[in-house]
This record gives structure tokens, sequence and C-alpha cells, in this order.
């Protein structure tokens, strides 16, 4: 996807990032997110580690205001910082560079939209402005163009709000950024590399036809996968929806919510096989509503404020456990760069540079081990050291 660089100037490598991803798009991925992954893969680390940072700041605002008014809007981030941890199924997309820049970025972009959409006084405030409008029919356009499956879902809550909500469909400014994120979308799933890549998994996972047995079994594959990495998300989501139905509370943005959430879980079976981050928006928004009967629970606490600082300290298990895990992984991975870098600076290219394959396994939820593509191809990982690499 990208390459090695050393002291390059930002507009050399702007200028790589450019023509690459023109390259990537027309012949394997014309994602936005995997653009942005060129993009940031390219950049100077420490500029990706701070977008990172205020991407995850905006994820946790997102989902902690999606069902609620925008009271306590701080608070209701602090909490999401404070459990996402401890519950979140795939910390991959937090820490990981690629699948940030693919899927968590751009995952973002999504739940703005639907933040946008999430009741009355939200959907007036578009038609209130024709800034609003183009910014958001441009945001909502990168976001269809980001995911094959998750768009439709999104588009499909959007046209459902206005029509149960703000009940005057017609408005153009209203239904601008919902026509723009189908015309995103369209223009990922008609591009050529779209067709190619769907080709490609399609022969790997030997799909060569879609029988009546091939639904069944791919619906059956989705579920087991989701639930196997999302079952605590699940739980605590039964919970919360319970406790906000019988108290009467954001009925309607439940049922909406829940709508989208099937979308995107079911529609994941389109695929050949069954990625757990193609769920990344299910767990959002599954987050989201447990988010928002947690807190209504505690808001009517008399120690709400001693019991979150109790429960904050114990959760910090969670977010150490995670940084011990990516340390010692970052720690074999940085042994391995520094050794290709001293190999190369010592002329060993021609002959080749033997490294090993990291064999740890750890926990999905936590870290995603990708060296056995590492080993697999490498080819890709010459041409991004530009030095012969020897994978053992």
């Amino acid at each position: 996807m990208t390459r090695r660089f050393w002291d390059e100037s930002f507009t050399l490598r702007l200028g790589w990032v450019l023509d690459r991803s023109i390259e990537q798009s027309r012949d394997w991925n014309a994602r936005f997110g995997e653009q942005l992954a060129i993009f940031w893969l390219s950049m100077q680390k420490i500029y990706f580690t701070l977008f990172a940072t205020v991407i995850f700041v905006l994820f946790n605002f997102f989902i902690a205001t999606i069902i609620s008014d925008n009271k306590n809007c701080i608070e209701k981030t602090a909490l999401s910082i404070t459990l996402i941890f401890s519950i979140w199924p795939g910390m991959e997309l937090f820490f990981w560079g690629t699948a940030n820049a693919e899927y968590m970025q751009p995952l973002v972009l999504l739940l703005a939209c639907i933040y946008m959409y999430r009741s009355e006084a939200a959907i007036a405030r578009i038609t209130s402005s024709l800034l609003l409008v183009v910014s958001m029919s441009i945001i909502a356009f990168l976001a269809g163009a980001s995911f094959e499956n998750a768009p439709v879902a999104v588009i499909i809550y959007m046209s459902l709000a206005v029509v149960f909500k703000e009940q005057r469909a017609t408005y153009l400014r209203t239904v601008a950024p919902i026509l723009s994120m189908g015309a995103g979308w369209l223009f990922l799933i008609t591009a050529p590399s779209t067709t190619h890549r769907r080709l490609y998994y399609n022969g790997v996972f030997g799909v060569d036809s879609y029988s009546i047995d091939y639904w069944p079994s791919r619906f059956a594959d989705v579920i087991r996968v989701f639930f196997s990495t999302a079952s605590p998300l699940m739980i605590a989501f039964l919970i919360s929806f319970s406790y906000l139905i019988i108290k009467h509370e954001y009925r309607k943005d439940l049922l909406l919510l829940v709508v989208a959430i099937s979308l995107v879980i079911v529609s994941v079976i389109a695929a050949p096989y069954t990625e757990p981050r193609s769920f990344s928006l299910a767990w959002a928004l599954i987050l989201s509503v447990s988010l928002a009967g947690l807190f209504d629970f505690l808001s009517k606490q008399k120690f709400f404020q001693s019991t979150w600082v109790i429960a904050s300290i114990v959760l910090l298990y969670f977010p150490l456990k995670t940084y011990f895990i990516y340390s010692d992984f970052a720690q074999k991975i940085n042994a391995r760069d520094l050794l290709i870098s001293e190999q190369t600076k010592n002329g060993n290219c021609d002959k080749g540079v033997v490294v090993s394959h990291l064999f740890e396994s750890y926990p999905y939820r936590y870290l995603n081990n990708r060296d056995e593509w590492y080993k697999s191809n490498p080819e890709f990982v010459s041409k991004y050291y530009n030095c012969k690499i020897l994978i053992h």
C-alpha cells in the first residue's frame, strides 16, 4: 500500500501518495478509507497519532450523544471513553494504523451523518443552513464511498428519520446529504476495482455461484462471528434497550437504530467471508444504546460521581492490559524493523535480509496479529523497504 520513507519532504511524500492512490483506486480498492490509509502511512507518524487521537474523541462523542440531547455531552463522552476499552470488540480500529485510517476514520463520518439526523431539532438545523447542507453532503459522499455495506443502512436510517421525525421529506436541503451518500456508495460499488476485488475474493474463497445453500451458510457464519466477538456488547445493549423501553425513553430513536444495526449485520452476508471489523458501525450503534441506558440510570443516582470515579479506577485494568499487549508486540516489530534498516544501510539487500515471522497469538479484541500476511507476501514487504526480505 505504501513504502518506507526516510527524510523525504512533505511535497515528495504527497506526490507519491497521489500517484499511489490513483493506482490503488484503479486497480484494487477505490474506498475513501483506502486512500486515507495510503496518505497517513506515508506521513510522519506523529501527525497520524495526533489526528487519530482527535478521531477517537469524536468517535466517543458521537456514540455518547446520538441517543439523547446535547446536555451533559462532556460527561457522556467521558463515560464512553471510560467504558470503551472494557467492551469494544476490536481494538484494531483504534491502534492499528491501517485499520484506523480505512475503517475508524470513515466510521466517524457515518456517525456524523447519523448524529445530524438523530432528532427533529438536529434535522431542522440542517434545513436552516446552506453551509451545513454543503458540508454534510461532502461528508456523506465520502462516507458512502468508504464501505460497500454500511452506507445502505445509514441511508435508510436518514430517510426514515426524515419521514418519521421531520416530516418534510421533500425539502432539498434535508435530502441532499442522503442523495450524496447514495452517490458516493454507487461510485464505490460500480468502480472497476471493486468488481475486480470482489471476483478475486470469490475465487479465493471458492464462491463460483450463489446457490440456494450459499445464503443460509453465509448467514450462519455472519451470526457466529458477530456473537463470538460482540457478546458482552450485546448483553449491555439488551439491558439498556429494555431499561429505556420500560422507561418510555427514546422509543422512536431506538427503533430506527435497531433497523440500522440489523441492516449492517445482515449486509455482511454479501461478502464471501466474514471480517469482524465489518460490523464496526453496528458495534458503535449498539454501544450508543448501551451508553444511553447507563447514563440515564447513573444520572438518577445520588452517588453518581463517586460511583463513576470508583468504576473508572477499576476499569483502568482494560486500557492498561491493552497497552502492555501492544507495547510487547510493538517492541518485537520495532526490533525487526531496526534490523532491516541496519542491514539496508550495510548494503545487504542484494543477497537478502533474513527476518523472523512473529507467531504470537493475542485475543482478537485486543490485537489482530496480521504477521501471517507479512510472511505470505514477501514481495510486498520487499517493495515497502526497497530491499529483498526473506521471512522464515
